[in-house]
């Protein structure tokens, strides 16, 4: 007899993260290399990307949409949440 598979265990949703915990975070740009930080709009929050000194992307733009993966550290009242971005990966699209 066909035993039917095992459900499928699937990681959270990219933009759910806790505070402090690994996570990734998918959106628009709403601030770039030209704005001297970068500001990510992932529709439910703004969060500031911080971004180590050799992972400074040279060619990211305001409208990109671009997913990060790093800390995700909530914000304290009135502020902007922050991730820590440890390096960036170019993809081919």
């Amino acid at each position: 007899m066909f035993a039917p598979p095992p459900p499928l265990r699937l990681p959270p949703p990219c933009s759910a993260s806790s505070s402090s915990a690994p996570g990734c975070r998918q959106g628009v740009l709403v601030s770039g290399t030209d704005e001297g930080r970068f500001l990510l709009d992932d529709g439910s929050d703004v969060v500031e990307l911080l971004l180590s000194a050799e992972s400074q992307p040279q060619q990211w733009k305001i409208g990109m949409y671009v997913m990060v993966v790093g800390p995700y550290v909530a914000a304290p009242s009135g502020g902007l949440s922050t991730i820590r971005v440890p390096s960036l990966a170019r993809t081919p699209y």
